[in-house]
C-alpha cells in the first residue's frame, strides 16, 4: 500500500442465512484494522436486520442489504462494487463462519504494504517441507501455507 493511502482496508463479506454466525465472526473480527462490508442476500433468518442494528454502533463495519439470494459471485461483485465507490484503496474477501483465520489479514495487507499489487492466502496453497537428505532423493513432503485463509487487493489504477 502506497504510504498516501489514507483509507482503511476493507473486507466484504457475503451472508445468507448467517444470523448465528455473524456476531462471532464481527466480535472476532473488531480487532482488527480492517473495515467490514456484510453483504446480505435477503436472508429470511434476520442475518441482515441483525447486522444493520449492529453496525449503529460500530464506525468500521457497513451493510448492504439486497433483495433475495442472487448467488455468492453477484455478493462478491455488489460489494466490491460499494467499496470501489467510497474512499477504499484496499480490498479483501471472506467468509464469516471463521473458516479463514482473521489474523491472516494482517498478514495479508502486510504483503501490498511491502508493493503487491495482490496477496492471496488458500488453504490448498502448499511450500516445500524442510528437505530429509542430501541431494533431494525422496519427493518432499508439503504442509500448508496459509491454513484457510483469504484475499486482499487493489484495483488497477486504469
Amino acid at each position: 500500500m502506497a504510504a498516501d493511502d489514507l483509507s482503511p482496508p476493507i473486507v466484504v463479506v457475503p451472508t445468507y442465512q448467517e444470523r448465528e454466525m455473524l456476531p462471532r465472526f464481527l466480535q472476532a473480527f473488531a480487532g482488527s484494522s480492517f473495515h467490514a462490508l456484510v453483504v446480505d442476500d435477503g436472508s429470511p433468518d434476520g442475518t441482515g436486520e441483525w447486522a444493520e442494528e449492529y453496525a449503529r454502533g460500530q464506525p468500521w463495519l457497513h451493510v448492504l442489504r439486497r433483495e433475495g439470494k442472487a448467488g455468492l459471485g453477484g455478493a462478491y461483485r455488489a460489494g466490491f462494487a460499494w467499496c470501489l465507490r467510497l474512499p477504499y484503496v484496499t480490498v479483501g474477501q471472506m467468509d464469516c463462519d471463521l473458516s479463514h483465520p482473521i489474523e491472516a489479514l494482517e498478514r495479508l495487507a502486510g504483503a501490498l504494504r511491502g508493493g503487491a499489487d495482490l496477496a492471496l492466502g488458500s488453504r490448498f496453497t502448499r511450500v516445500p517441507a524442510p528437505s530429509a537428505g542430501r541431494g533431494g532423493a525422496r519427493p518432499r513432503a508439503t504442509r500448508p501455507a496459509f491454513p484457510r485463509a483469504c484475499s486482499c487487493g487493489r484495483p488497477s489504477p486504469t
